[in-house]
Parts: C-alpha cells; sequence; structure tokens
C-alpha cells in the first residue's frame, strides 16, 4: 500500500480536470462514511481513491496486464484483508457501495484492498493514545501532507488534519473541530498544531463543549509533530511534551554565500573523451554565435563514478550534460546525442540554449545542427572504425533484428539505437564493454528469444570484428528499444487515452 501511494502521489499520478472532478465526488462519500462510522478519512484517501478510479478507466498498458496476470492473488489479498479487518473492510464496502451509486463505477479487487488497508491505517487505536492531536494549516493539503508525514514515521495514527482555504475564517473550522473532538470522546487531551495566525486561538471555540487539556502550539511543521507525537506516545503529558518540543525545534539558518562560478555545458561519451570532443565541436560549429558558457568534455565513466562530486560541478554551474550515455546526475539535465539530431526534441535543445539564444539565433542552431548531425556524421565522429562500413552493417543488423523479433523500432529510436550501437561495437573491439547489468539472471530467463535473435542479427558484425557481444550489452540494448518505443505506443492509442507507468 505503501508502495502504490507513493507512486500515486509522488510519481506519475493522473493531475487532469477528471482526476479532479472524481476526488470532489469521492471526498463527500468517504465524509459520509465517516460520519457513519465515527472515523476521519483524510483528503489523501479522497486522492488516492480517486486516482484509481482513473487508472480503472483509462489502464496504463503495464499495469492492466499486472492486475491481469496477479489477478488470483489480488482476489486473495482482498480475502485476507478483508478477514483480518472486518471493520475497515465494512467502511470500504459502503464507500464502494457509494462510489458506484454516485458514479457508476464499481471498485475493482485492486482498488478495494487498498480503500480498505487505508481506511485501517486512519483508525485510531483508542487505547494507544489518549491525547487528540490535530493539524490545522492553510493551504489544499498542507494539514494533510504533514499529519501523513508524522504518521508514517510514527508507524501510527497519531494526528488528525484539517485544511483550510486561505480565505476561510476560524469561524468556519468550529463545526468540523467540535465533530472531531465528538468522535474522539475517549481522549483527556487535545493537542492543536497550527501554522500562523488566528488559528491559534482555535481552542475557544471548543472551551465550552471540552473539559479537555488543550495545548496549541504555532509554526507547524513536520519536525515538531514528530518531536510531540514521540513524546504523547511515550507517555508525557501535554504541558510536558509541548514544552520538550518547542525547546528542541529552534529555528536554525545557514546563509551560503553565492560563488561566481562560470556557466558550462559537459560533454561525454561511452566511446571516450575523444568521441565527446568531437561531439563537442559539431555543437560549437552549429551555434550561430559564441556563448556565456564554456563547453567543455570529460570522462563518461569518471562521471558515472563521482556523479555530483566531480569536480567540474564544483568548479562550474554545469548547465547540462550532452552525450551518448546520461552518466545519472540527477541534478543536471542530461540531453541524448539522438535529440540534438531530431526536430522532434527541440525543445530539449531549447531548454538549455535559450537562456544564451534568442528565438532567430535557437533557429539558426536548428538548421545547422541538422546540416552538420547527419546520421553519418555523427557515427563519423564517435568512432574510430571505417564509419560508412559499420553504419551499413549496422543498418543491415537492425532491419534483421526487427525481422526476426517482429518489432518495429520507430524513427525516433532507431537514431538513438545506431548511435548506441555504433558506440558498443566501439567498446568491444577495444576491449571495453559493460560488464553488468543489475538482474542479468533474471534477463537471460524472461528474453532468451531476443538474446538469440540478437545474436543471429548481429553476426556478421561479431565474426567482421571479431567480438563476442555479452548479454550484459544485449540486455542495455534491449532496455533501450522498450523505453524507446514506449512513447509510440502510447501515441497510437490516442490522445483520448490516459497512460501510465507500472
Amino acid at each position: 500500500m505503501r508502495g502504490v501511494e507513493d507512486h500515486l502521489i509522488f510519481g506519475r499520478g493522473v493531475t487532469s480536470s477528471r482526476s479532479r472532478a472524481f476526488e470532489r465526488i469521492v471526498g463527500t462519500v468517504l465524509a459520509d462514511a465517516g460520519s457513519s462510522y465515527g472515523i476521519e478519512l483524510s483528503r489523501k484517501v479522497a486522492f488516492l481513491l480517486a486516482q484509481e478510479i482513473c487508472l480503472q478507466l483509462w489502464p496504463g498498458i503495464g499495469l492492466a496486464k499486472r492486475k491481469s496476470a496477479c489477478a488470483e492473488q489480488i482476489s486473495h489479498l482482498l480475502g485476507a484483508v478483508t478477514s483480518e479487518l472486518p471493520f475497515a473492510s465494512s467502511v470500504s464496502d459502503q464507500v464502494a457501495a457509494d462510489v458506484e451509486g454516485a458514479l457508476g463505477i464499481s471498485l475493482d479487487h485492486f482498488t478495494k484492498t487498498l480503500l480498505t488497508l487505508c481506511v485501517a491505517s486512519e483508525s485510531r487505536d483508542a487505547k494507544a493514545l489518549r491525547t487528540l492531536c490535530v493539524i490545522l494549516s492553510h493551504g489544499y493539503s498542507t494539514a494533510t501532507s504533514i499529519a501523513d508525514a508524522a504518521n508514517r514515521m510514527l508507524g501510527m495514527h497519531v494526528y488528525e488534519a484539517v485544511d483550510m482555504p486561505y480565505d476561510q475564517q476560524l469561524k468556519d473550522i468550529v463545526g468540523p473541530l467540535q465533530r472531531l473532538v465528538d468522535r474522539h470522546s475517549y481522549c483527556t487531551g487535545v493537542v492543536f498544531l497550527v501554522d500562523m495566525g488566528s488559528l491559534e486561538e482555535a481552542y475557544k471555540a471548543l472551551e465550552n463543549v471540552t473539559d479537555s487539556t488543550i495545548g496549541v502550539v504555532n509554526n507547524v511543521s513536520t519536525g515538531l509533530a514528530l518531536e510531540i507525537g514521540v513524546g504523547l506516545l511515550g507517555g508525557k503529558s501535554i504541558a510536558e511534551v509541548l514544552g520538550d518540543a518547542t525547546a528542541a525545534c529552534v529555528t536554525h539558518c545557514k546563509v551560503i554565500e553565492r560563488v561566481n562560478r562560470e556557466d558550462a555545458i559537459v560533454f561525454c561519451s561511452e566511446s571516450g573523451v575523444d568521441a565527446a570532443e568531437r561531439i563537442r565541436q559539431l555543437v560549437s560549429q552549429s551555434l550561430p554565435r559564441t556563448i556565456g558558457a564554456r563547453l567543455l568534455t570529460r570522462p563518461f565513466k569518471q562521471l558515472v563514478t563521482n556523479g555530483s562530486n566531480d569536480a567540474v560541478f564544483s568548479e562550474h554551474r554545469v548547465c547540462a550534460v550532452i552525450g551518448t550515455g546520461d552518466p545519472g546526475i540527477a541534478s543536471v539535465p542530461f540531453v541524448a546525442l539522438e535529440d540534438i539530431m531530431s526536430t522532434a526534441s527541440a525543445s530539449k535543445v531549447d531548454a538549455v540554449f535559450g537562456r544564451w539564444l534568442d528565438a532567430s539565433e535557437l533557429s539558426s542552431f536548428h538548421e545547422k545542427l541538422l546540416s552538420n548531425m547527419t546520421l553519418q556524421n555523427v557515427i563519423r565522429s564517435i568512432t574510430i572504425l571505417d564509419p560508412e562500413r559499420l553504419f551499413h552493417e549496422i543498418e543491415s543488423a537492425v532491419h534483421e533484428l526487427q525481422r526476426r523479433t517482429g518489432e518495429k523500432i520507430g524513427s525516433n529510436a532507431i537514431i538513438g539505437l545506431y548511435v548506441h550501437l555504433c558506440c558498443l561495437v566501439e567498446r568491444l573491439v577495444t576491449r571495453n564493454p559493460i560488464e553488468t547489468y543489475v538482474g542479468q539472471d533474471r534477463f537471460e530467463e524472461e528474453h532468451t528469444d531476443f538474446i538469440e535473435s540478437f545474436r543471429q542479427s548481429f553476426s556478421s558484425i561479431s565474426t567482421r570484428y571479431r567480438v563476442e557481444v555479452p548479454v550484459s550489452e544485449i540486455a542495455y540494448v534491449f532496455d533501450y528499444i522498450s523505453v524507446s518505443a514506449a512513447p509510440a505506443r502510447e501515441e497510437r492509442l490516442g490522445s483520448s487515452s490516459l497512460l501510465f507507468d507500472e
């Protein structure tokens, strides 16, 4: 459940008007169910359920296959969860029935399992904590996010959340707060964690409806919520906990003076620094004028090993890395050589060079790139081998691979694949192959047909250059084709479909 939550919230969740409309409707359904069962279901549950409904209506290819392949296991899982969590299952059944009544959508087993587990995690254990803790904050889901993070780190449902629109007044939340107190009448204390301003007076709305001890803390943060949660779970009094927490969560600051570093664009290639230098020259020759950034080359393996700790990042403000392979520097955008060569990826090039070139200069830049960066020119630049012969041999091998696998490789992927394969051949000739691949044993088991098709298709190249392509290299080629082909498959399905990764 945590993995699915993180994927939908932080990964590739839907952000369309449809999902927001579903979220509003589902929010009302959850509020009614919460009132019926005396629990409080957060906005996060409404968001997750709306996302799952969208995934049911517009399934991604990977997810649809996974659900279908695991249908029996998911059904058993739902049965086990229902048996283990009867209360949460009852709430889930009512929500599912109300959703079907409102939207005409029957929740599948996977969604019902997720919903049941969400309800269970949102339900408070009355024996565990006798203090009601409420986070009140302005913003769409600020309080919900802090409460969810704190509850997950504490391993228990400690905090309830009240999200307030920016124009909402304190008097508007009196009703929800009173309902929270009524539902948690067994609690002997109430703690409010608020962000600012008038919310610090929230306790006044409850003075006449509860005899509980009330504590109020402002400047709420995840760290403060954790300190208070740990203290209360440890059995300390409200006064003691709030005193310790506010003393521990003193604000600190640090100012890092800006260092004036020169802008730079770094070029690299799996085929070595010489190939990277030739790519740099092709780009430099295509620029309409000198730009305010240095064009530098660095060894590919050095960048992979050092990452963002490489000296080039401390000596320069690196704006992008351009090359035949991605060294995996998360903090810096990577532009593949095939993106430079393709007009379809002009926006990626503009994002890098647009800070120095205006619209007319960018147009001129693209024209010169098209002229200088023909596939043959690029192959000639990145390899020490005979480029004409290598190009034709790669071309023949790729055609044969498509024939044997029955899979048509898209035109956008072909450019990058030719570049990748030329680098691959040179690595093998120079005895510098990629020797490791995570999950290689599994790849060999699941893709024996592709491995054999690849070896047969590239047999003439292997013979001519007296090399053997290791499985690790074949696996990377398979990954490249699979990833590059995904956008084309999505495009063929039409723009009306909502598509998701697994």
